[in-house]
C-alpha cells in the first residue's frame, strides 16, 4: 500500500479499480533451487510442503476444504471461493 500511496492519491476521485501481479522466470517444482546462505532453508521447505499438501487436499475434496480463518458472521468472506471468484487467464492471454 505504501507504493500505491506514493504513486497516486487515494481519495474518492482516484479510487483503485484493480491491482495486477505478474510473475516471470518461473521454474518447475522439480528443478533444484540453491538455498539462501542466510535464509531459513528449513522454513522455506516446510512452507513448500504445506502448499503442496493444501493443493492436494483442494484437488481431492474441493476448494473450500481448506481456507484462511474468517469471522463466521462475515457473509462476504465466509462464502468466498478462491477458484470461483478469482479467474486466472490462460498463458495464451499473457502474450
Amino acid at each position: 500500500m505504501g507504493f500505491i500511496r506514493a504513486s497516486q492519491p487515494l481519495d474518492k476521485e482516484h479510487s483503485i479499480r484493480a491491482i495486477h501481479v505478474r510473475t516471470t522466470n518461473l521454474v518447475p517444482m522439480e528443478q533444484p533451487v540453491q538455498d539462501d546462505l542466510f535464509g531459513d532453508a528449513e522454513d522455506v521447505h516446510r512452507r513448500e510442503r504445506l502448499d503442496l499438501t493444501i493443493d492436494e487436499l483442494r484437488r481431492r475434496f474441493g476448494n473450500k476444504c481448506v481456507y484462511r480463518t474468517v469471522d463466521p458472521t462475515d457473509g462476504a468472506m465466509g462464502s468466498l471461493d478462491i477458484k470461483r471468484d478469482n479467474t486466472v487467464h490462460p498463458v495464451g492471454f499473457l502474450g
